[in-house]
């Protein structure tokens, strides 16, 4: 039952984050914006988005195996499975931040 508490701020961090990915600029702009991404700059873009497919799919095994651990009834290890997990979410997170730094060629 102690694990219910981490279990909860895990789902937020993973919620926090889909919203921030699915209220993410796609990098394009029209003709008439302020801001103008470069060609060059689109394509680091869509580097940059291959690579956080990649930390999907780590992320993802990552959540199959404390899934499947939870399921086995093994509950010995499921505080270290959720703080895995969590570790994943944030380093995606952090990753996830700076892509308009990417989107405007800074980084």
């Amino acid at each position: 039952m102690d694990v219910l508490t981490d279990v909860d701020r895990l789902l937020a961090k993973m919620d926090r984050v889909a919203e921030k990915v699915n209220h993410a600029s796609y990098g394009y702009s029209g003709f008439f914006d302020a801001v103008k991404v470069k060609e060059e700059n689109l394509d680091r873009l869509i580097d940059f988005d291959n690579k956080l497919v990649e930390s999907i799919t780590i992320l993802s095994i990552e959540i199959d195996a404390f899934k499947a651990e939870f399921a086995s009834g093994v509950t010995t290890n499921l505080k270290v499975r959720i703080q895995a997990v969590g570790d994943k979410v944030e380093n995606l997170e952090d990753t996830f931040d700076t892509r308009q730094e990417v989107i405007l060629g800074v980084s």
